[in-house]
């Protein structure tokens, strides 16, 4: 019976650790979509903000 009770304390003890680590996967992943984002949005207000086409490649011709 101890045993038992040791054993589902143990099972419960995983499971919340993988709830945790996939909660802070979930969490990184969107933390670093959102930097991504915000990089992308950065670089078109730049380009905007400099008054040209922002297309680099043009200029160069």
């Amino acid at each position: 019976m101890i045993i038992q009770q040791l054993e589902t304390a143990e099972e419960l003890t995983a499971k919340k650790r993988l709830k945790r680590q996939k909660k802070k996967q979930r969490k990184k992943e969107k933390k670093n979509k959102l930097n991504a984002n915000g990089e992308e949005h950065k670089k078109e207000q730049l380009s905007d903000d400099d008054g040209d086409s922002g297309n680099e490649e043009d200029a160069a011709k």
